[in-house]
């Protein structure tokens, strides 16, 4: 995933949770389950997600396809 596609997927998950403008923190901690500084990261395009992150974050992806149909 890109920097980008991770950002959009934070904001789509706020918006489908009733929450449009939740934070890297919240997300990265409440949601992904990991340290704000590594979602910040990841953002901002200073790392990438590891094979385990990226498989919680196709996760998340899949649930809220699947809550927009």
């Amino acid at each position: 995933m890109t920097s980008q596609e991770i950002k959009q997927l934070r904001l789509d998950y706020g918006k489908a949770n009733g929450n449009p403008k939740i934070s890297q923190e919240e997300f990265a901690v409440k949601v992904i389950g990991i340290s704000a500084r590594q979602y910040h990261r990841w953002e901002n395009d200073e790392s990438k997600p590891n094979r385990l992150a990226i498989k919680e974050l196709k996760r998340i992806k899949k649930e809220l396809d699947e809550y927009k149909k």
